[in-house]
């Protein structure tokens, strides 16, 4: 499973315009600090916020939410999508952002969970008894930018 690196996690963080409580999506890649370009579509750009963030060399979801500072690294997460499917997995942390959790996805991926973002619902991360939500539109109208945005630093299946 990829490590994130704290200074970049802290960058990716930071990196997000300024729009709370409303949904955005990259046009452009941006540099993560270290190198490595990304593209996003986020919620927020403070606590509680989310994003769905493409790099160069990963994929995560990521969210902020004060709750999960009392998630542990590596625990067992289930991700509710907005489509009204789901699925599992294990979260990751960073000592630098205790209240931040990412749950990392491979390529192969990409699409797939997208198409959960596409119809408007709600986005749910639970992992234990804690449990953080978020509001979605409908992003389909993100997603095709956000691929476009990673398509200029990655050749990732049905980007090009």
């Amino acid at each position: 499973m990829p490590r994130l690196i704290p200074a970049a996690a802290a960058l990716l963080l930071s990196a997000l315009p300024a729009s709370a409580e409303s949904w955005g999506v990259s046009d452009k890649p941006a540099d993560a600090g270290d190198g490595r370009s990304m593209c996003m579509i986020w919620y927020g750009t403070s606590a509680p916020m989310m994003n769905i963030t493409l790099m160069s060399d990963r994929n995560f979801i990521s969210v902020v939410a004060s709750p999960l500072t009392a998630v542990a690294d590596d625990a067992d997460v289930r991700l509710s999508y907005p489509s009204g499917r789901g699925g599992t997995g294990k979260l990751r942390k960073v000592d630098q952002r205790p209240d931040g959790i990412f749950v990392f996805f491979p390529d192969a991926a990409i699409d797939a969970i997208l198409g959960e973002f596409v119809a408007p619902g709600t986005f749910t991360l639970t992992s234990g008894d804690v449990s953080v939500s978020f509001p979605s539109p409908g992003l389909q109208s993100a997603i095709g930018p956000l691929k476009s945005c990673a398509a200029q630093f990655r050749d990732v299946q049905g980007m090009k």
